[in-house]
């Protein structure tokens, strides 16, 4: 794929100080010396570098510890920004934050379920294209990361990658979003990126080993091993969406793609739902259901739909050994679906924790911000930066 045009490097120095002020937001010379071990005039050169690129300014003065007042530093308004997209069935729900993590802006925009991956872009496009007019006072975005509902390779260039849906939002949202070529282009898929978000500042914080199960039209696991995203060689570790609906009967020994989605996701709910349906021209759907599931008929499809959860639960369980198990995604939202799950695994007397997610459907863009935080900070401070996204899937 293309490969965006990047301004010249920072000097090391320089790159150390704008690593103090991202982490810090707003920080004293002192406060650059003790965070990066440099001595007050190389601080100095280094901030003067910084503001003649446009990256830092200064914001006022400090009390320093003897109580005189300091000068203080920031980013700069025009330092620039990064949007994260997280990609639904029916909606696409953007964050746009700040060098520093701050965060400026959301916005979600909502469409027919089954609409086509090129006019998915379309729509994700048209928000990105809003976002950076409403920003534009905040300077040119830096990364853009969608987060998808589908499979996502390492490289879009392995040789064998089918991953068609991805390449559709991927090439329709490069044609129609119009980035300037200095702005790069990643994606990540969905639940991974609800993941990261959890791990980040979510229920995954300091957990080494943990998984985020999502459970909505898709079914996927987002795996942390040893503090760090799972991927796998090819982008499809924690594709259990996939995984057999049993393992033994009917059918060959490959299982069908996307069978064990289609029995605990939300399309196998509402097809046990419907023959107990008695609502008349009321639209059948998860929302609906939940909100009835105290009727003897709809409680009985809820507790099959959550032993059926639940099993699919302790399989990733004994496949990872987590500390904690996260639930999120569509039908998490409901306490009509989390309650009997959360009933059946505490029958397990498991030592790990599950527990229900509190970000709700905003996870996935959260994610995928910090995915393009990560890596435009990667570019903007180089070797100064460790990457908690290595090597992420690239489009421009």
């Amino acid at each position: 794929m293309n490969q965006s045009p990047q301004a010249a490097p920072l000097p090391t120095v320089a790159a150390q100080a704008l690593a103090v002020l991202m982490d810090l937001g707003t920080a004293t010379r002192r406060q650059i010396v003790e965070r990066s071990g440099m001595s007050f005039p190389t601080a100095t050169l280094a901030l003067q570098e910084l503001i003649d690129r446009d990256l830092v300014t200064q914001s006022g003065k400090l009390q320093g510890p003897r109580g005189r007042a300091t000068l203080a530093y920031r980013l700069a308004g025009r330092a620039g920004w990064v949007l994260g997209l997280g990609v639904d069935a029916t909606d696409v729900r953007a964050r746009a934050v700040a060098l520093d993590g701050t965060e400026l802006s959301t916005a979600e925009i909502a469409f027919e379920r089954d609409t086509p991956p090129a006019q998915t872009a379309r729509f994700a496009a048209d928000l990105a294209s809003r976002l950076r007019s409403d920003l534009r006072s905040r300077g040119e975005v830096r990364a853009v990361a969608l987060a998808v509902n589908t499979y996502v390779p390492r490289s879009f260039d392995t040789p064998g990658v089918n991953a068609p849906n991805a390449l559709a939002l991927c090439s329709g949202f490069a044609q129609h979003a119009g980035l300037p070529p200095s702005t790069s282009l990643l994606i990540e898929n969905d639940v991974n990126a609800a993941a990261m978000a959890e791990h980040a500042n979510g229920q995954m914080v300091g957990h080494n080993y943990a998984v985020y199960l999502q459970f909505g039209l898709g079914v996927g696991a987002g795996l942390f091993v040893e503090g760090q995203l799972v991927r796998g060689a090819f982008g499809t570790a924690g594709e259990i969406g996939s995984f057999p609906d049993h393992w033994i009967g009917p059918g060959g020994a490959v299982p069908t793609p996307g069978e064990l989605e289609r029995a605990v996701g939300s399309r196998g709910l509402l097809e046990r739902a419907r023959p107990a349906w008695t609502h008349g021209e009321e639209e059948l759907c998860v929302a609906n259901v939940m909100a009835r599931a105290e009727e003897p008929a709809l409680a009985e499809v809820l507790a099959v739909q959550a032993q059926g959860v639940s099993r699919v639960i302790h399989a990733v369980m004994c496949l990872l050994d987590p500390s904690v198990v996260v639930l999120g995604g569509e039908l998490a939202q409901f306490a009509a679906f989390t309650r009997p799950v959360l009933g059946n695994f505490r029958a397990l007397s498991s030592l790990a924790r599950l527990v229900v997610s509190t970000k709700g459907l905003i996870a996935p863009a959260e994610g995928a911000a910090l995915v393009a935080l990560d890596h435009a900070r990667a570019q903007m401070l180089g070797p100064t930066h460790h990457r908690t996204v290595p090597d992420p899937t690239t489009w421009t």
